[in-house]
């Protein structure tokens, strides 16, 4: 069973006007732009209950997010300011936003919501100009090598 669709007031007020005028569910689905079966479910309510239907309050599934879409901003200027900064450093500098976090929560909301990664590129050394002389003679020394 896949997640509950979600349908609007109007298209179920829209539903249940058709239904008065003795529309078929197909017609109501093609004129509301809703699926033929959410179209029955709230059909049948009206006709039992005989008032307008409307559809219950939305509760989202699972639990309260412990950090807000808005210290996410907060946590992601931060970053851009200054990326070398550590989840330590973080929650440190937000203790009123992240009281209830911890570290490994403030990571994991950096990896996942904002898609930082925690990892730096490797440091690779410059050539030095002792490097580009030494290059310069092994290729003049060997510009007619023959591959045989």
């Amino acid at each position: 069973m896949g997640p509950r669709k979600l349908i609007s007031k109007a298209q179920i007020l829209v539903s249940c006007a058709l239904v008065r005028e003795n529309k078929s569910n197909q017609e109501i689905g093609a004129n509301t732009g809703t699926a033929l079966r959410i179209v029955q479910h709230w059909t049948k309510i009206y006709r039992e209950g005989g008032r307008d239907a409307s559809p219950p309050p939305y509760k989202p599934e699972g639990r309260k997010r412990s950090v807000t879409q808005r210290t996410l901003n907060i946590i992601r200027k931060q970053l851009e300011a200054n990326p070398r900064i550590h989840s330590k450093e973080l929650k440190a500098r937000n203790p009123a936003l992240l009281a209830g976090v911890s570290e490994r929560s403030v990571r994991r909301y950096v990896k996942r919501n904002l898609g930082y990664r925690s990892c730096r590129a490797v440091s690779k050394p410059c050539l030095t100009p002792g490097h580009l002389n030494s290059r310069l003679a092994f290729v003049s020394q060997h510009k007619d090598w023959d591959l045989d």
